[in-house]
């Protein structure tokens, strides 16, 4: 076979450049080299999803804190990814406002009795708040938090669907598949198969001591980093596995005055000292 053109399909990631670097000093300056940058749907996909949903099309909910990232895969890769700006913070804002509690209480609320559908509450699991501007505390139940935080998560959904539905995949074989901690609360599946109209089912992680939706993103880039590593290190050819290959032997060397006086001449004076230390604020 002959050919004269070659084409390719491709999804570019074009992100902000000065968040991008702002990122990657971070970490240099905490020791850490950066190897490589990895999209999170990108990792998380992988682990997620199986190959049958990425082939024959399905859509990835990630509800994070402040948003909701969507990542539609089909015929085995990434076709589309977009960002909502809602997630998990705005159900704690909710609660706080309508228990009218602070923050900090609200999430630890949410976490221990939020249930994200009435008719899955029950009414007689109680507990108490303390109220901003009053020192006494104020009896709630279950059913309470559950009617805050019901329509919340349907509207998240309801964003969700009409995104889709604009990206013009509405119809995928695979359905939904949600990740992030909020998806943990009781009756958010319920309430996801409901709005979507599809079938939905929550990631969890396969592995022991992150076996919660919330780890998906990260035990996801995790895997995606062993798994390059692996095909790094198999890619090398026989060479690496021969008997005969010789290893290195250290050997202490004397270090001669002439080279000695040759380095610390060239260690930064303090004019370069300076330098450096405002550069970091360019």
């Amino acid at each position: 076979m002959i050919g004269v053109r070659l084409e390719v399909d491709a999804t570019i990631i074009t992100g902000a450049k000065t968040a991008i670097h702002n990122l990657l000093r971070c970490v240099e300056k905490s020791g850490l080299k950066v190897k490589d940058l990895v999209l999170i749907p990108l990792g998380a996909g992988q682990l997620t999803l199986s190959k049958d949903e990425k082939t024959m099309g399905a859509v990835m909910v990630d509800v994070g804190a402040g948003s909701t990232t969507l990542t539609v895969f089909e015929e085995g890769s990434i076709a589309a990814t977009t960002t909502l700006p809602v997630g998990g913070d705005f159900v704690t804002n909710d609660i706080a406002y309508g228990l009218r509690t602070l923050t900090d209480q609200a999430e630890k609320v949410k976490l221990k009795y939020g249930c994200a559908l009435i008719e899955s509450a029950a009414p007689e699991v109680t507990f108490k708040v303390t109220r901003i501007g009053s020192n006494v505390d104020k009896e709630f139940t279950q059913e309470d938090l559950a009617a805050i935080i019901e329509p919340r998560v349907q509207e998240i959904f309801q964003l969700v669907r009409q995104e889709i539905k604009r990206l013009g995949y509405s119809e995928l074989p695979g359905g939904y598949i949600l990740t992030g901690g909020t998806m943990s609360m009781p009756g958010v599946l319920q309430v996801a198969q409901n709005e979507l109209a599809t079938s939905v089912r929550v990631a969890v992680p396969d592995f022991i001591g992150v076996r919660d939706p919330g780890y998906c993103s990260g035990v996801g880039i995790l895997h995606n980093a062993i798994r390059n590593v692996r095909v790094r290190n198999t890619g090398g050819g026989n060479n690496s596995n021969s008997g005969n290959s010789k290893k290195p032997v250290n050997r202490a060397k004397q270090q001669s005055p002439v080279a000695a006086s040759q380095e610390s001449s060239q260690k930064p004076g303090f004019i370069e000292r300076l330098k450096k230390m405002f550069s970091e604020f360019i």
